[in-house]
């Protein structure tokens, strides 16, 4: 059984049983890094308009069909974090504790 399970594991990404066990097989490394150089590019473009000068209405990364839609817009944008708050989320908290 360990067998059947290091094989499937492995699978490529084109067959049919990877999309079957996969429900987001359309989602590669590949796709992303595309997705992060298109984005890139967009932020450069958007630096040299007036927006870009001001800081307003910037780009919004590339949505993939199978994304749920953004609840609010500029939900794209990160989220910000202590470092407590970062290390008790990873479960570090109690290596602080010295």
């Amino acid at each position: 059984m360990r067998d059947v399970a290091a094989i499937v594991a492995h699978l490529p990404e084109e067959s049919a049983t990877f999309r079957a066990l996969n429900p987001h097989w359309e989602h590669t490394h590949s796709l992303e890094l595309l997705r992060r150089i298109e984005y890139h590019q967009a932020i450069a473009v958007w630096f040299r308009t007036r927006d870009g000068e001001r800081g307003v209405n910037p780009p919004e990364p590339f949505r993939f069909p199978w994304e749920p839609e953004p609840e609010t817009p500029g939900a794209y944008r990160g989220d910000r974090m202590t470092t407590d708050e970062a290390d008790e989320f990873l479960g570090w908290g109690h290596l602080r504790a010295v």
